[in-house]
């Protein structure tokens, strides 16, 4: 079974080469509200799914290609590629967002940062989260009730 994932493995990394993609390029890791550690490769969105009485916080953790933490030349930019889905608010902290469910339907959270820690130059890294938002569903019948009166 290793044997097969590190030829897999080695066959992925051998036709994204080929490819001229670059490999070591830095990524951009995502930890997402109150689960951590969910990774997004540059390029390759993860998708959440949220009702539209919901919201999420989104921080990045900027790693080198080996994955150890990496330092960014100034703030990201956070933005919302359909602001009627969902609406990105600041927290504070320059690598944290809180995304609220704004409206029905499907939307991106768009990251970038400046990757290039030289005084003039930028080499901009990019990450994504796709959102759907679905109307929420009912989970209680609220019932109501009149005053008792006599019956006639």
């Amino acid at each position: 079974m290793d044997s097969a994932r590190n030829f897999l493995v080695w066959l992925i990394v051998h036709v994204f080469e080929r490819l001229g993609v670059d490999l070591s390029q830095p990524s951009l890791n995502f930890s997402i509200g109150p689960v951590s550690n969910v990774h997004a490769a540059q390029g390759d969105p993860m998708r959440i799914v949220l009702t539209n009485e919901q919201q999420v916080t989104v921080s990045i953790d900027p790693k080198t290609a080996a994955g150890n933490p990496a330092p960014i030349d100034g703030d990201p930019v956070f933005v919302s590629s359909d602001p009627a889905v969902i609406a990105v608010f600041p927290t504070g902290d320059p690598k944290t967002v809180l995304v609220k469910a704004a409206g029905l339907g499907v939307a991106q959270l768009q990251v970038s940062a400046d990757a290039d820690l030289d005084e003039g130059e930028t080499r901009t890294i990019t990450g994504a989260i796709d959102f759907n938002v679905d109307q929420a569903e009912a989970s209680d019948l609220g019932f109501t009730a009149g005053e008792p009166e006599l019956q006639s």
